[in-house]
């Protein structure tokens, strides 16, 4: 907690310091959005069904998140800043600023902290995802907020992106490294009705210098398999911290659609972890799929390849059931050692939107985690994740 209001107080003269330069820039146009509030608050509870395994989880409730930020454009140039805030840390998220080079196809160059090109379901913000939990592959395998420049664009049909630069954030400079990501696909438009078929492909390097040592921060790939308000330990699907200099390569692919009420997606994605002396490899996969009860059609976005914020109908809202599959798999080798580990889960949930910017969730989630290399079963909890959002 002592780390958390001098984090606050830093982020705080980010977020308003910028646009208050920006405010008296000589000559600043009245059709300029100088500034804009944006942000998103959600009220997040857990409800567990333990087995006899490990450490219970206990039901807990709270305030998970306050994404705060401002954004805006002023003599052509575009910025955004927004501060992830919660009761026990703060993360600095987008802080960037971009310059639209004149065209879809020109695209838009970013300068700053940003979000990478890697998997649709990370590419989809958490107020449209239709599940409170993400996928266990953006969990795993989906990177963070990075410090570097990017740039993405759109043409008849087709979308792509490409960011580099350090791996690490204004916030946590302990992440030492260099990277790169690209994503692009196209999505065919089968009809004027909303109906779509997606399809991507990215691809992401990561050279992590001597995690663990030299002040660098470790790496580590924990997956929260029964959400995140579980008191288990984490599955720790890879870890390096001996100070030995690691490549990562990552690559996915990803289907999505949409048909009336009803829209799918589903990705298979890897990652080759390698430091001379050890390998580890981890491979994901989920399918879901999606059915608004009040006849919407789940809203595309075609510059950034990705679904986006839905809008109800009724003067009821918008009602929509969910499922969704998962599973994760790790492989390990070197120094003497071998680990086989996997985890699974089904999530089944129904979503309420009574306005565009508010929605109540409602999930179970039946996860398992196994020992492969035991032929093992490490637990089988269910949870009852629910989530009331607002955000402007």
């Amino acid at each position: 907690m002592h780390h958390f209001i001098p984090g606050c107080l830093r982020a705080s003269v980010l977020l308003f310091v910028v646009p208050a330069i920006l405010l008296v820039v000589p000559g600043a146009r009245a059709s300029d959005d100088v500034i804009r509030p944006t942000g998103r608050i959600y009220y997040d509870f857990a409800r567990f069904d333990n087995d006899d395994r490990g450490v219970p989880s206990r039901g807990r409730d709270g305030l998970r998140l306050a994404w705060l930020g401002v954004a805006g454009n002023v003599h052509g140039f575009g910025y955004r800043a927004e501060v992830d805030v919660a009761p026990t840390h703060w993360a600095l998220r987008n802080a960037w600023v971009s310059r639209d080079l004149g065209s879809p196809g020109r695209g838009v160059l970013y300068v700053g902290q940003m979000g990478q090109h890697f998997a649709l379901d990370d590419k989809v913000s958490f107020n449209h995802r239709p599940a409170v939990e993400p996928s266990y592959l953006a969990q795993a395998l989906a990177s963070p907020h990075r410090v570097g420049i990017g740039w993405n664009g759109h043409q008849a049909g087709s979308f792509w992106g490409f960011s580099g630069g350090s791996l690490r954030r204004f916030d946590v400079p302990e992440i030492k490294g260099h990277g790169l990501s690209a994503r692009a696909g196209h999505v065919f438009r089968q009809r004027d009705d909303g109906d779509l078929l997606h399809l991507a492909a990215s691809v992401m390097r990561e050279h992590h210098h001597h995690p663990g040592a030299d002040g660098a921060r470790p790496l580590r790939v924990p997956l929260r398999t029964a959400g995140h308000f579980s008191r288990r330990p984490a599955l720790l699907l890879a870890d390096y911290r001996d100070g030995r200099d690691v490549r990562v390569d990552k690559r996915g692919l990803e289907a999505a659609g949409v048909r009336g009420a009803w829209s799918w997606q589903g990705e298979y994605a890897q990652g080759r972890y390698r430091d001379g002396a050890r390998r580890d490899r981890i491979a994901a996969h989920y399918v879901m799929a999606a059915w608004l009860l009040t006849g919407e059609t789940r809203p595309y976005d075609d510059a950034g390849g990705h679904f986006s914020q839905l809008q109800p109908q009724g003067a009821r809202g918008a009602w929509e059931l969910m499922a969704r599959y998962d599973r994760i798999s790790a492989d390990g080798t070197g120094e003497d050692r071998r680990q086989r580990l996997a985890a699974d889960a089904w999530t089944v949930g129904v979503n309420w939107y009574p306005r565009r910017n508010v929605r109540v969730m409602l999930d179970w989630i039946d996860s398992r985690r196994h020992d492969r290399t035991r032929d093992l079963l490490l637990d089988h909890t269910g949870t009852l994740a629910g989530r009331v959002q607002w955000d402007f």
